[in-house]
């Protein structure tokens, strides 16, 4: 048993450890969460295991789902399937009600919007939102959609996610969506993704209905698959788009840690069947 990245052998009860679990959990973290693509070769040589042995769980994974081939055929990538092996700790419903209190808490702090987004498609999907205090705000309800490229939060998931799903979503863009989208091409879609992976948010601002300012910060699974985003939107007569980052970068950055605490927390004492 090639024993890299495996438990130290005093601590394993050779009758009941199943090496070949351990081989397929390696492969499929050589994925890095889901942020790259991977060919059998690549993989055999990242996990030091032989070729024949990648191939064959690279095969059983892709027949159950968790894996898809690129159009060349060769390389791999991570399905969404394997949110599934998350079990209740990623259905909707439950990771809703666990940030809830930090959405209240994001918005009691910054008196603006705060709202909990997911991608879906081409598209952002607001799943709950807690309303900011003032009376001229930014308001939003569940299940509310957005075309993701132009938006904070489709940028701050997206560039956490394979860059040709993005690239994709860009060369599908209609002309009018082109308007509102900050970047010309690919690659400046991905400096700016890069930007939004360096300080942790993405930040927009839009003048269709109204001057407003949006701020979004992704949460990441232990594993790097991005759950969602947080959002904090605003208006630009409050908060000037030049001083977002300054104003609300730093309560969106403690809200995802706090959310990211309170996963790995649930995941650590079992309750994230609740």
């Amino acid at each position: 048993m090639n024993t890299r990245n495996a438990p130290p052998q005093d601590e394993v009860d050779t009758r009941l450890y199943v090496a070949l679990v351990e081989r397929t959990m390696r492969v499929m973290a050589a994925f890095d969460g889901g942020l790259g693509s991977r060919t059998i070769a690549d993989i055999a040589k990242q996990i030091d295991l032989g070729r024949s042995a990648v191939q064959r769980i690279v095969y059983t994974l892709e027949q159950l789902g968790y894996l898809e081939r690129e159009e060349d055929q060769r390389h791999y990538r991570l399905t969404l399937k394997i949110l599934d092996l998350s079990g209740g700790l990623t259905r909707p419903g439950n990771l809703m009600r666990l940030v809830q209190p930090v959405l209240q808490d994001l918005a009691d702090e910054t008196g603006e919007t705060a709202s909990w987004v997911k991608l879906e498609g081409d598209e952002i999907v607001i799943q709950q939102t807690v309303r900011s205090r003032h009376l001229g705000h930014v308001s939003f309800a569940p299940g509310q959609r957005f075309a993701a490229l132009p938006s904070s939060s489709g940028q701050a998931i997206l560039a956490h996610g394979d860059p040709k799903f993005a690239e994709s979503l860009l060369a599908a863009a209609s002309p009018a969506l082109r308007k509102r989208i900050a970047f010309a091409d690919a690659a400046e879609m991905a400096a700016r993704f890069a930007e939004v992976r360096s300080q942790g948010f993405a930040t927009t601002s839009k003048e269709e209905d109204l001057f407003s300012v949006s701020i979004s910060a992704p949460v990441l699974s232990s594993s790097g698959v991005v759950l969602g985003a947080l959002n904090v939107s605003a208006l630009e007569s409050r908060i000037p788009h030049t001083a977002i980052s300054e104003r609300l970068g730093a309560p969106i950055r403690a809200a995802v840690v706090r959310v990211a605490r309170i996963l790995e927390h649930q995941a650590e004492t079992g309750l994230n069947g609740l």
